[in-house]
């Protein structure tokens, strides 16, 4: 077993090994990045299209398996701009690996509300 006790008065002693323990392994803190949402032509909602494609899982073990799903976004508001807040909610972590970790979202990103065209008909010159 790899144990050897010394000491003066160690052959006084009969030594019985212990052979478990226990320990708390805590989770590993994983930062998620990458999120992003979509531009899209003003519609008159505040409802973003997020995109998960491009996920970072900064601090996660190599060859653990982790997903995210369910992410839900919403614009700042819903006028037409350059560089909107979208506020990130409602993301749901999975993989095998999942319980072995705890995790700081990201809670924003950006995207463009466009203007949308509008057709004007129906102008008569007096």
């Amino acid at each position: 077993n790899g144990v050897t006790y010394g000491g003066a008065d160690a052959s006084n002693y009969s030594f019985s090994n212990q052979t478990t323990a226990t320990a708390t392994i805590d989770p590993r803190s994983v930062t998620i990045s990458g999120i992003g949402a979509a531009n899209k032509v003003y519609d008159g909602t505040d409802i973003a299209n997020i995109d998960l494609s491009n996920v970072i899982f900064g601090n996660m073990v190599s060859g653990d398996q982790l997903t995210i799903s369910g992410t839900a976004g919403t614009f700042n508001n819903k006028n037409a701009g350059n560089g909107k807040t979208v506020s990130l909610s409602g993301t749901i972590f999975g993989g095998a690996d999942v319980g072995n970790y705890s995790f700081i979202d990201q809670t924003s990103t950006l995207a463009n509300i466009t203007p949308r065209n509008l057709n004007i008909t129906g102008i008569v010159a007096a």
